[in-house]
């Protein structure tokens, strides 16, 4: 009978420490899930990254160079030297299908970034900000643990007034593509 006791008290230990681990292995799949700061932190992030190709240029420096009759400036962004690493850097925070559109843009026309001796250079514009378009809001909403919505919603201003006439909003899917969280829609709310 003491055996028996024996037996079912480690049993019931056992299945304790199996259940823990299961439960701990369980949790760990979820761990991999942007908590909401950093799904805002990617947010901003992509917004900077997709002004570099729809609102202004990478941060360059004063360096020049002669590209197809055009003067370009050399880049001066940490650890993205070469037009290789902005597509890896863009791949990183986008789906392939954004990554596609933006580089579609270096093709038409004068290009927008370039390598040129190995380094990478920006022909500089900006465009500037929509002045119709006031504060933006963000909320995150979790659908499931491979896609979050980053439903933004910005305010609608008078072009004359600035007065707040209405509102836009927005949903960018954030999702797990391939074991990587991306943006698999974007574009600038203003």
């Amino acid at each position: 009978m003491k055996r028996n006791n024996r037996f079912r008290a480690w049993f019931g230990v056992a299945v304790l420490m199996a259940a823990s681990v299961l439960l701990g292995a369980c949790s760990d799949q979820g761990a991999d899930v942007p908590s909401d700061e950093q799904v805002e932190e990617a947010y901003n992030n992509a917004v900077e990254t997709y002004g570099w190709f729809d609102m202004t240029t990478m941060p360059c420096s004063m360096e020049t160079a002669e590209y197809n009759g055009m003067t370009y400036n050399k880049v001066d962004y940490e650890g993205i030297t070469t037009f290789a690493d902005l597509e890896a850097y863009l791949r990183g925070l986008f789906g392939e299908d954004v990554v596609q559109m933006l580089l579609a843009d270096n093709t038409n026309g004068p290009q927008h970034y370039v390598d040129i001796d190995g380094a990478l250079y920006a022909l500089e514009a900006d465009r500037g900000a929509d002045i119709t378009k006031g504060e933006e809001t963000l909320e995150i909403i979790h659908e499931s643990d491979a896609k979050i919505i980053c439903h933004v919603t910005v305010e609608v201003l008078d072009s004359s007034t600035f007065a707040v006439t209405g509102s836009e909003t927005h949903d960018f899917a954030y999702e797990n593509v391939d074991g990587a969280w991306v943006f698999t829609n974007f574009e600038l709310v203003r």
